[in-house]
């Protein structure tokens, strides 16, 4: 009869654990971690029930050593389960208790006012509109556009913008006028 050493003997008393993982989750951990959770939250997994070793679920379901110790881990962190060293991982003997339903609080929830030129804001003042069509009535005429609705354009988007952002007061409008000949 062979001697076999203690830890070269396998271990044929694992339990099998009525789980099934959900593939439609990606991750093979939150695979076995959700599974394991609703075993536990609904009654399968009892109260003091010993699970199996890391390997040896690994084997039963099919998936990684890691993806089961990082399950574990993260049950453990969840208090659905206790670790004891060198005894193996339990169901924890007494469930967390559910987070109670806070009550609704009143939220104050006020809009501010929409400005024109707001960054993200596609609205656009009906008074600037208004003033950039007075301004620009003789583009696209019969008379040739003039240098003056150009301006008139600028002198009204220069009106605008110091309401809607922080900027510096508009150059005099005779700065900025070209020569005209």
């Amino acid at each position: 009869m062979p001697n076999r050493a203690t830890t070269l003997r396998r271990r044929d008393d694992v339990l099998a654990l009525p789980i099934r993982l959900d593939r439609a989750i990606r991750s093979q951990s939150q695979q076995v971690h959700s599974a394991l959770r609703a075993g536990i939250i609904d009654g399968l997994l009892a109260p003091g029930l010993r699970l199996p070793s890391t390997r040896a679920l690994a084997e039963q379901l099919g998936v990684r050593r890691n993806a089961i110790v990082a399950a574990y881990e993260a049950l453990l962190s969840d208090g659905l389960v206790e670790a004891r060293h060198g005894a193996g991982t339990y169901v924890a003997a007494e469930l967390p208790a559910p987070p109670a339903a806070a009550p609704m609080a009143e939220l104050d929830i006020r809009i501010p006012p929409r400005r024109p030129f707001a960054l993200g804001v596609t609205l656009v003042d009906p008074v600037l509109l208004k003033r950039l069509a007075a301004a620009s009535r003789g583009v696209g005429s019969r008379r040739p556009c003039r240098m003056i609705s150009a301006m008139a354009i600028r002198a009204a988007a220069c009106i605008c913008l110091p309401r809607s952002r922080i900027i510096s007061p508009p150059i005099a409008a005779s700065a900025v006028t070209p020569a005209v000949s």
